[in-house]
């Protein structure tokens, strides 16, 4: 019977993909960041702003739970919150999952069109494991455009953190875009110095910074032309 059940799933998903065209793949972000370093306030900002609300959701359920979940759960009906677990490898059925309900309620009509959809992991989780999944499922490949990696560093404490967290350290290397926070709480010198070291580990990403008090950039979840596929 399981594996009855995989095969209809399998079967659902490439009905699913075969009905997308370029024009119709979603921007996706895989939003990371070191434990305390803002990023679910920043999504939280990002998503009370009406020019985000065709905005889907994926959070995790540990550690940053009940703080997460209770920050997102005005967004919309497109948030999914995934018990047990970072958005990792150990989960990889359920973020599989999670991305089949979405788009199927997406296709039927019982939610909205979204254009965008974000993941947010835990503070302590590697991207890497989380993209692998995506790059390996049909739905992901046929529904959304190329990820991108945000990662969010705390002004006041990233300079530690670094020195301290391997998990942090990956998570400013692989992303594509580095928001440093709480910019508002540092003295220039400070600032640039981060700044230098963040380039430093990572010199293809593109910077940010980011008073929480004032919102999230406009810019940080919007993609990069270039990932978007011809129509």
């Amino acid at each position: 019977r399981a594996a009855m059940s995989g095969v209809a799933e399998g079967q659902a998903e490439q009905r699913s993909a075969a009905k997308a065209t370029p024009s119709d793949r979603v921007d996706a972000f895989v939003l990371t960041g070191f434990l305390g370093s803002g990023k679910t306030t920043l999504l939280a900002s990002a998503l009370a702003d009406p020019a985000f609300a065709d905005t889907a959701v994926i959070v995790n359920e540990l550690g940053e739970v009940g703080i997460d979940h209770e920050l997102l759960s005005f967004s919309s009906d497109a948030t999914l919150v995934l018990p047990g677990g970072c958005v990792c490898c150990s989960i990889r059925e359920d973020i599989e999952q999670a991305l089949r309900d979405l788009f199927e309620a997406r296709d039927a009509g019982r939610i909205a069109p979204f254009r965008r959809l974000v993941i947010e992991t835990t503070g302590i989780a590697e991207p890497l494991p989380l993209l692998a999944t995506l790059h390996q499922n049909p739905l992901a490949l046929a529904r959304l455009n190329k990820p991108e990696i945000v990662t969010v560093l705390d002004g006041v404490l990233g300079e530690a953190t670094l020195g301290a967290h391997r998990e942090a350290q990956e998570q400013i290397v692989h992303a594509d875009k580095i928001v440093i926070s709480k910019s508002d709480l540092i003295e220039p010198p400070a600032r640039a110095r981060l700044a230098d070291l963040v380039a430093a580990q990572n010199p293809w990403a593109t910077l940010h910074e980011a008073d929480l008090t004032q919102g999230a950039p406009a810019r940080i979840f919007e993609t990069t032309p270039s990932r978007r596929p011809e129509a």
